[in-house]
């Protein structure tokens, strides 16, 4: 979990350095304005950095308290524990070291996420220098709706956990149900969303 998350985080890191770059180049060719600006895969990779210190207390919060992680801010919910106590604790130590890991790079990617957007969001309204720096702030301290549901979507791409829609959508429904068939069919395929978005 932990090595396909880091190759998804470098992934992010790539494509973030090379989106502005073709921007630019589509921008010229098409004689449009940019839609991206330089400078955000520094932003991206900033807000990434900045994400290490919160990402590791979610995680091991996550990894500790049997929380789940839902994917955007602080939003954690308390999972539903099939054997309470301490055996299921203990029974339940694979996921929660799973799920950790994904917490801790889904805040990391929210973080760059956000950080880039707000650096694209300033930018783009022509701010230099300090105006830029307090734009960017107030932005990532206050983000818009459309700006936390892009980090939401960003945070699930990369860990492999978007909503599967269609046919997929249908089995993964079905395999989650509660009722005795779909148990059983958690034991012979126990991770669905995960490997079908890889």
């Amino acid at each position: 979990n932990g090595v396909g998350n880091s190759i998804a985080l470098a992934s992010n890191l790539l494509e973030r350095t090379t989106a502005p770059a073709i921007d630019g180049f589509l921008a010229t060719l098409r004689g449009t304005p940019r839609q991206m600006a330089q400078g955000e895969s520094l932003a991206n990779a900033y807000g990434v950095i900045q994400g290490v210190g919160t990402g590791a207390r979610d995680g091991i919060d996550a990894l500790l308290n049997d929380v789940v992680f839902h994917g955007v801010g602080s939003e954690f919910a308390t999972q539903k524990r099939a054997i309470p106590g301490l055996l299921g604790y203990a029974i339940r130590t694979p996921f929660r070291i799973l799920n950790g890991t994904d917490v801790f790079f889904k805040t990391m990617l929210g973080s760059g996420e956000l950080n880039r957007l707000a650096y694209r969001q300033a930018a783009l309204e022509g701010l230099k220098g300090n105006a830029r720096i307090a734009r960017i702030q107030q932005l990532t301290a206050a983000p818009s709706e459309e700006m936390l549901k892009t980090m939401g979507n960003v945070m699930r791409e990369y860990s492999y956990q978007d909503k599967l829609t269609g046919f997929l959508g249908s089995v993964e429904r079905a395999l989650n149900a509660d009722d005795p068939a779909a148990v059983l069919a958690k034991w012979i395929v126990p991770f669905f969303r995960t490997p079908v978005n890889i």
